[in-house]
């Protein structure tokens, strides 16, 4: 295989946005990238993954305000984030 190959995905992302070519990345670590234009989507097509993020923490800390408080902002910026893609 011509080219670089990478063992870490920031790095790939890191050669596109230098105008190495082209990177495979989940949309979730490349959202701003798109957002900003730095990287655009040559395919149209996406492919759902079978794998995802989880927020874990101790069941004691569920109800906390701390959590609580960060859950709604997380909550807040994926919303945000997904109507800048549909928009990108």
């Amino acid at each position: 295989m011509a080219g670089p190959l990478f063992n870490q995905t920031s790095l790939a992302i890191d050669a596109a946005v230098a105008g190495q070519r082209i990177a495979l990345a989940r949309s979730t670590l490349v959202s701003l990238d798109l957002v900003s234009a730095r990287l655009v989507r040559p395919l149209a097509q996406q492919c759902p993954a079978p794998f995802t993020s989880w927020i874990v923490c101790q069941n004691e800390f569920v109800d906390t305000a701390k959590i609580v408080c960060f859950m709604r902002w997380l909550s807040a910026e994926v919303e945000k984030d997904a109507t800048r893609l549909a928009q990108a």
